[in-house]
């Protein structure tokens, strides 16, 4: 169960406990945004449901509001 563990850990643990308690939280302003944003935007949508599959992606746009508003800016402009 230890190295069954590590692997997870290694691969995508961290960004799903971070995604997961950020989304347990009140969500803050830029979460609020995108999510506004992918009800309208089907490739926001898309990202953020393959997210699910690829939790390590949402570092790269969701996780901070400086990562949303680059992501925002290049999808939704």
């Amino acid at each position: 169960m230890g190295q069954t563990f590590e692997r997870f850990w290694a691969g995508t643990g961290p960004a799903v406990t971070a995604w997961t308690n950020a989304m347990l939280q009140p969500l803050p302003p830029d979460v609020q945004q995108i999510l506004r944003a992918a009800a309208g935007n089907p490739t926001i949508a898309r990202r953020f449901a393959n997210g699910f599959s690829d939790p390590n992606d949402f570092p790269d746009w969701f996780m901070t509001p400086e990562a949303a508003d680059r992501y925002l800016a290049t999808v939704a402009g």
